[in-house]
């Protein structure tokens, strides 16, 4: 297949959800992907915490050496 057919097909795809109100993931226009934070993820961190955000996933900690 060329780029300019896969590129009419995502058009298509694409008009078909905008038709339906509904993004790629089943979400409608106006829904905000999950969102969860879980602090003080990690238990020898001074500081840390756990975030989710539909499927992204990050985790921060803090350690302090003095």
């Amino acid at each position: 297949m060329t780029a300019e057919v896969i590129s009419e097909l995502m058009r298509e795809h694409i008009a078909r959800l905008a038709a339906s109100g509904k993004r790629s993931d089943g979400r409608g226009f106006d829904e905000p992907r999950k969102l969860v934070v879980q602090k003080n993820y990690i238990k020898n961190a001074e500081g840390s915490a756990r975030i989710q955000l539909g499927n992204t996933d990050v985790l921060v900690g803090v350690k302090v050496n003095q």
